[in-house]
């Protein structure tokens, strides 16, 4: 995982982010459950390993197909091969909340990459690292578009934590300047 020295970029342990996931899911319509489930599942699908720039690429670009909305600047970045996408309100490389995740994922066998709704729980490769976190956070963005003055934030998703983060939040920071206030 790439860490900037002095940079202002917190990671929670997967549990927590897992639990907050879940406290979220309880308190919500049962559109947007609906919404997030199908969201989740759908980012799942795609087998982001660190071998297959394919399922990368796809992944990046269904990401941008989503925010498509004319409220969004979204911008994809390629370092050595890896793309990233960042969304924002604003031509703006310092919003002052910058969520962050990555949409990538370690090797698994292939049914891994066909989530299972049990009990109310998505399982799969990606459910809790991170593809249901990042579900979350791209509704969060989709949600800001309604208030009327657009809110200094961003999203940033990423395709190569799960091998150093040097080409995606490493390349973002060092290279193309984005210094959040707050990055979560």
């Amino acid at each position: 995982m790439y860490i900037e020295k002095g940079a202002r970029f917190f990671f929670a342990p997967s549990k927590f982010v897992q639990y907050n996931f879940f406290v979220i899911i309880l308190y919500m319509s049962q559109s947007l459950k609906r919404q997030l489930t199908e969201l989740t599942y759908e980012l799942m699908e795609y087998p982001s390993v660190s071998d297959n720039l394919d399922a990368k690429k796809r992944i990046i670009e269904r990401v941008k197909q989503y925010f498509s909305s004319s409220a969004y600047r979204v911008e994809e970045y390629t370092s050595r091969g890896l793309p990233s996408v960042v969304i924002t309100f604003q031509s703006n490389n310092k919003p002052a909340l910058l969520l962050n995740g990555h949409l990538d994922v370690v090797p698994a066998s292939p049914e891994e990459f066909q989530p299972q709704i049990k009990e109310n729980i998505i399982y799969g490769r990606g459910s809790g690292d991170m593809k249901g976190a990042c579900a979350v956070m791209m509704e969060v963005m989709k949600s800001l578009e309604q208030e009327k003055e657009p809110p200094s934030a961003g999203l940033m998703l990423t395709t190569d934590e799960e091998i150093g983060g040097f080409n995606g939040v490493g390349y973002l920071v060092k290279e193309q300047g984005f210094r959040p206030d707050l990055a979560l």
